[in-house]
């Protein structure tokens, strides 16, 4: 009898299990379409560049973003640089294209014009594109967030029970798949869905993600391993490659707090802009 009770016992605490792993899987996965339903948010950014040697890079941002529009604002902070304060980027999302407006120290990227455009898919399509210029405006859409919530493998887990900027949440962890986010995305062209694709192909993230009752991401942290980049999509790419021999990693958190803020973006005047590719070739300012 006691053998028999075990194992029930034993079924029982399995098949719970599995349904707690599953539930939380379809929690994560449908938040990513329950916060873009919520439309708008502020949000804050972290990127951290961790360097093979030395201290990382760190940037930090805050603004306002629509998830139905794809647009928003932000003001991204840089780093210090050989002890000099490089100051912030304003950043305006708009149409499929960053804007960015950089600072006194930085100013002499954009030529004479204040303002400096750049379309991520162009930077995707070229095999010389600049991952960190890459990372930067990809880190600064929410939206990238929200797909990589709908590739979360089956290993998440429920962790507890915890507060986000005040907002009661549910704390999970698992894995995301860069490459089956980039293959499901219907904003990219296919041109530069195959070059994202060759490149984040096979690269799984940890990622801890928290979910407040409404189902909604309030805030996401993932980490990339610069090793776990294929080997040989980076050999077709040696702008990308010599990027990337530098950096151990990349850190990414995200948070979303007052949804339904008001969101208002325009496109700073033409004559005051100066596209990317015109500067670099498209290369990236990296």
């Amino acid at each position: 009898m006691r053998k028999a009770i075990a194992l029930v016992l034993g079924l029982t605490l399995t098949l719970a299990a599995c349904g707690s792993k599953a539930e939380a899987k379809t929690v994560v996965r449908s938040a990513s379409t329950k916060t873009a339903n919520a439309d708008t948010a502020k949000m804050a950014l972290d990127i951290k560049i961790n360097a093979k040697s030395g201290p990382p890079t760190e940037i930090t941002g805050d603004g306002v973003f629509d998830m139905a529009k794809r647009a928003g604002t932000m003001n991204l902070k840089l780093p210090n640089f050989g002890g000099q304060n490089l100051g912030a980027i304003e950043v305006r999302i708009l149409d499929k294209l960053v804007y960015e407006k950089l600072p006194p120290t930085l100013a002499s990227f954009a030529g004479s014009k204040g303002w400096v455009k750049i379309d991520p898919q162009a930077l995707a399509k070229q095999n010389g594109f600049d991952f960190n210029s890459l990372a930067q405006t990809q880190g600064t859409d929410p939206n990238s967030f929200l797909d990589l919530l709908k590739s979360v493998s089956d290993d998440v887990k429920e962790v507890g029970k915890e507060k986000v900027r005040g907002a009661d949440t549910t704390h999970y962890r698992g894995t995301v798949d860069l490459g089956k986010a980039i293959a499901s995305n219907a904003e990219l062209e296919a041109q530069a869905k195959a070059k994202l694709g060759d490149l984040y192909k096979n690269l799984s993230a940890p990622a801890d993600v928290w979910i407040d009752s409404d189902g909604r991401l309030r805030k996401m942290t993932y980490s990339i391993d610069a090793s776990k980049f294929d080997a040989s999509a980076l050999s077709s790419n040696p702008k990308v490659a010599a990027g990337i021999s530098q950096i151990a990693g990349i850190d990414f958190t995200l948070e979303l707090f007052q949804f339904g803020t008001p969101v208002s973006v325009t496109a700073p005047p033409a004559n005051e802009t100066t596209d990317l590719s015109s500067i670099t070739g498209g290369a990236g300012l990296g």
